[in-house]
């Protein structure tokens, strides 16, 4: 068998000799040498040779392996990437997604290998823009594939082999997608949400009885299949025949049955969907490979490969021995190139912003050789992508192995550093601290002596006595003048520091809605959105529409909003207008729909708003929801993906612009408010606001004899 290993492929024997040659066949033999990424391997089919992809000439391209003559050489030789690179079932062409504005599905014949584009597609072909899977049909004269066809669906189409028009079979705001043919040619098996998670599949042809008026079997055939679609109505044809749900590696093999992966396990269904066996129960699996005839497959867990028998679903671990050579200069500046060439190949702006992304690598490349370390290295990564000047491309060192992170638990008060004499003097003892608690308390203006009766004072050396306590129930020695006559001791945990931001942004966010109430009256609500995230979503569900209830207006604070994904549904929700009213016999009124909202709102938000915490009050304002209030954020705002090079080396990188309406890029340019107020940072050390006093004031109802 063929596995991937550090970015090399290597072959192993799956089935191990007895004996004197057992050790022979234990010992993995590497097939290629790059440093960088050889991936997306597949057998030929009179297995002597493989194809597979590699980035060691810039872009990703195809090459060959004749493992009769140990040699490689490469057939796609043109600049455009290649993604998802798969040999047909008849081993006569090579199919793989091009990448670009010219990009599509495109056969290679490997008799003359020559190029033919059956899909025209433009895009990455990654994260769901442009093409996704593709099968072809037990006849090769059809293809089935996953696109994306709106904001939050992807279809499956079908399409001639030779090209031509292609038809959506599913037509449904849903996800499908691993389309899959059955053998016998009559059907598309798929995973999709359309009615529920679960595995569907559609008849090619209309049916001549209803499936639950027969029982249905698979049967095998000794003729030549020959698949033929009705497209007339064809999405009525489909039909849920399990909730059980392929999350991937969906699998059809000539005896009729289904295997799939779904929750990490192995699933195996019939052929009518009827009979659903879980092989496996643990998790934890991916990369499920079936061999066609169903006898077996192969599958990796916890960074093992096994081989299955599938029917008992029992598995063995492929072992092997491989002897592998790290070239840490190699393998860096195979790194760098793949970092280059991700961004040259998934960079939302082809333009990268009016640099010239070339030059940029020359420029960086030679300064390659006087890295030395993991941290160094990102660091180059990051010089030279920050000169795009675009935000979310941060860059983060492979980790070293041994290193651990270090961080001091917090004492739970904060200290008064004008006291230079004996002890700790504590400044603040926050509300929800454990100091703030009767039978733990400490006062502000008190003396720590002690912690754990060794003495302490105010200076830099304190965090080497907190470290080894992290999580430890301490003592205190308290008192309120600087001797120990007199002094109580006070125990409690220390808190960590996520525990002590925690507890103060809440107190924060308590003493501000607490602030609105009393100068309105409580006619004006509050609430302040940390981020947008999942979590933040459900905080703004809950408790917006509790503040909401019996307001005249509301404040939505996004100030030091760290960003997320959310947006985009909150501004849903707050366009929902009343229509009507529902009044039950002894109770109050109810608006209609529930939740609906059409009063004032002013949305607060500062330099510190970053990401989707700046599209949400340019929708806010955008759709004449709410006034904005406070200053300029800074225009950090794009969608963004992960990446991991080679070398462990993990990043990120901008997938897609946000703009305007009117057209502009909301990147390096911020959304500015309608009433802009600085505030100080002197205001916010002593509690003063003066962007949320300003909010207050705008919602304030106008006097009646109020002249214009």
């Amino acid at each position: 068998m063929l596995f991937g290993l550090n970015g090399d492929i290597w072959t192993v024997k799956i089935f191990k000799s007895k004996g004197i040659d057992k050790a022979r066949d234990e010992t993995a033999k590497q097939l290629t040498t790059w440093a960088g990424d050889d991936s997306d391997f597949s057998w030929a089919k009179d297995s002597k040779k493989f194809y597979f992809t590699s980035d060691r000439e810039g872009n990703s391209r195809i090459y060959e392996y004749d493992l009769e003559k140990n040699s490689q050489r490469a057939l796609w030789k043109r600049d455009e990437n290649i993604v998802r690179l798969r040999i047909s079932t008849d081993g006569k062409h090579l199919f793989f997604w091009v990448a670009g504005p010219k990009g599509g599905l495109y056969r290679m014949k490997l008799e003359d290998e020559s190029v033919k584009q059956i899909i025209k597609l433009p895009g990455i072909h990654m994260y769901g823009r442009g093409g996704i899977e593709y099968e072809w049909s037990p006849d090769l004269k059809w293809i089935a594939y996953t696109t994306k066809t709106g904001s939050s669906s992807y279809n499956i189409w079908v399409i001639p082999a030779e090209g031509g028009k292609a038809e959506n079979i599913t037509q449904l705001s849903a996800r499908h997608s691993q389309p899959t043919w059955s053998p016998d040619g009559k059907y598309l098996y798929f995973q999709s949400d359309r009615s529920g998670s679960g595995l569907y599949r559609v008849a090619l042809q209309p049916d001549e009885f209803r499936a639950l008026d027969t029982d249905e079997k698979f049967v095998k055939t000794t003729k030549k299949v020959e698949v033929k679609i009705d497209f007339d109505g064809i999405s009525d044809r489909i039909v849920k025949l399990t909730s059980t749900s392929p999350s991937s590696d969906l699998t059809f093999t000539r005896d009729g049955n289904i295997y799939f992966l779904s929750s990490g396990n192995v699933y195996r269904v019939s052929y009518s969907g009827r009979e659903v066996k879980k092989l496996t129960s643990d998790g934890g699996r991916a990369a499920l490979r079936v061999v066609s005839t169903g006898r077996g497959a192969t599958f990796i867990k916890g960074g093992d490969m096994y081989a299955l028998k599938l029917d008992t679903g029992s598995a063995t671990k492929i072992t092997f021995k491989a002897n592998w050579v790290k070239d840490v200069f190699a393998q860096r500046t195979a790194a760098f190139h793949q970092f280059w060439k991700t961004y040259d190949h998934r960079f939302y702006d082809a333009n990268f912003h009016g640099r010239d992304w070339k030059v940029l690598r020359d420029k960086y490349l030679p300064r390659l050789e006087s890295v030395d370390t993991n941290d160094e290295f990102a660091a180059l990564l990051q010089m030279m992508v920050g000169e795009l000047e675009a935000s979310h491309t941060e860059v983060s060192p492979a980790s070293s192995s041994g290193s651990t992170s270090i961080s001091t638990p917090h004492l739970g008060f904060t200290i008064d550093y004008n006291h230079d004499g004996v002890g700790l003097k504590v400044k603040e003892v926050p509300p929800r601290s454990p100091g703030a608690f009767k039978k733990t308390e400490i006062k502000p203006g008190e003396f720590i002596l002690a912690i754990d009766k060794q003495r302490v004072s105010a200076n830099e050396h304190l965090w080497q006595m907190l470290n080894p306590k992290k999580g430890a129930y301490v003592e205190f020695t308290v008192n309120s003048k600087p001797e120990m006559k007199d002094a109580r001791t006070v125990k409690y945990k220390l808190m960590t520091s996520t525990e002590w931001k925690a507890m103060q942004y809440r107190n924060w966010i308590t003493d501000l809605r607490r602030r609105v109430e009393a100068k309105t009256g409580g006619k004006t609500g509050y609430l302040h959105l940390a981020a947008m995230g999942s979590s933040d979503r459900v905080k703004f569900e809950r408790e917006a529409y509790e503040y909401i209830q019996g307001k005249d207006s509301m404040i939505f604070d996004v100030r030091f909003n760290r960003g997320g994904n959310i947006s985009d549904t909150l501004i849903d929700w707050l366009e929902r207008k009343p229509h009507g009213i529902y009044k039950s016999r002894d109770l109050e009124p109810e608006v209609a729909p529930a939740k609906a909202w059409d009063k004032p709102v002013i949305v607060l938000l500062n330099e510190h708003s970053y990401s989707n915490g700046e599209m949400f009050p340019y929708a806010m304002r955008q759709r004449q929801l709410a006034q904005l209030v406070g200053m300029p954020t800074p225009g950090y705002v794009i969608w963004t993906s992960s990446l991991t090079l080679t070398d462990g080396t993990k990043g990120r990188i901008p997938g897609a612009g946000v703009f305007r309406m009117d057209g502009t890029n909301m990147e390096n340019n911020g959304e500015k408010p309608d009433v802009q107020i600085w505030m100080a940072p002197e205001e916010r050390l002593s509690g003063k606001d003066p962007q949320l006093a300003k909010a207050i004031e705008l919602l304030q109802p106008k006097p009646t004899n109020a002249q214009p």
